[in-house]
C-alpha cells in the first residue's frame, strides 16, 4: 500500500471582539489578531474569498503527493 500526503482546501471564519473608533478600523484590526490552528499549514484572512472572477484563497483544488510507494521494487 502506498502513502500519500493530501492537502485539502478549506475556508472558515472566526469571531473576534475588537475595540475601535469605527467599523472600518475594527475591520482592519481584525486582520492583526493572532490565532493558532496546529493542523493548518497556511492561513490567510480575506475580506472576500471570491469577488467577481477573482479567488483570494490559498488553495483552490486538493493536492496529492506520493510519499512512498511500497509497490516499487528495490534494485
Amino acid at each position: 500500500m502506498s502513502k500519500y500526503s493530501v492537502l485539502v482546501p478549506f475556508t472558515g471564519s472566526m469571531l473576534v471582539e475588537i475595540e475601535a473608533d469605527s467599523a472600518a478600523d475594527a475591520k482592519r484590526a481584525a486582520f492583526e489578531v493572532e490565532f493558532d490552528i496546529n493542523s493548518v499549514q497556511e492561513v490567510e484572512l480575506h475580506d472576500h474569498v471570491v469577488q467577481g472572477n477573482v479567488f483570494y484563497g490559498i488553495l483552490n483544488s486538493m493536492e496529492v503527493e506520493l510519499i512512498n510507494d511500497d509497490h516499487s521494487e528495490d534494485q
